[in-house]
């Protein structure tokens, strides 16, 4: 399917996978051992997001995201994003892409030379799922830095362990759909 212009897409969607983490993990090896594309993406089901700001992401480098509007109860607009330790709100973010310690999964681009580079680092586990072979852990939930954290905390210290750089663009906006709260 072509998006835009050249831009070839193809999806590669997982149902019924009781954990995200390995759900992540598997469509990662899935991107490595069997396409050739450059960027993968990972786009909640929870999550609207438009083409222009899709192209965007995908003609950038490296590690690229967009900050997601947690649903918290106070509707504070707290943001799946950490800088410098705390939570920003939107008001408060810069103009342009800028660095942060950890962006959420929810809209997650990842060129393809970052996986290789950490597959190829022997930074991550090698495991063997029983329906797609072999896999990479690049994706990690559990105790790190002495909490329990999520699989996108995990992948975010995995690239900051190895001086990967993620970016948050301010500019793109997403909505994020449901009833469930949570808050960081």
């Amino acid at each position: 399917m072509y998006l835009r212009g050249d831009m070839n897409v193809d999806f590669l969607i997982t149902e019924g996978e009781s954990h995200v983490t390995r759900a992540r993990n598997n469509i990662a090896a899935t991107f490595l051992k069997e396409t050739e594309y450059d960027h993968l993406a990972f786009i909640d089901a929870d999550i609207e997001l438009n083409s222009d700001d899709f192209y965007r992401l995908a003609q950038m480098d490296g590690v690229r995201g967009a900050a997601v509007a947690c649903k918290t109860p106070d509707f504070s607009e707290r943001l799946s994003i950490y800088v410098d330790g705390g939570v920003p709100r939107r008001a408060h973010m810069p103009r342009e892409p800028f660095p942060v310690d950890f962006l959420g999964t929810a809209v997650l681009f990842i060129s393809r030379k970052v996986l290789e580079h950490l597959r190829a680092s022997e930074a991550v586990e090698q495991y063997h799922d029983p329906i797609i072979g072999r896999a990479w852990d690049f994706f990690r939930d559990g105790v790190i830095d002495d909490f329990w954290a999520s699989e996108d905390y995990g992948f975010c210290k995995l690239l900051r362990d190895h001086d990967i750089e993620i970016v948050c663009d301010p500019a793109i906006r997403v909505k994020h759909y449901g009833s469930t709260f949570w808050s960081h």
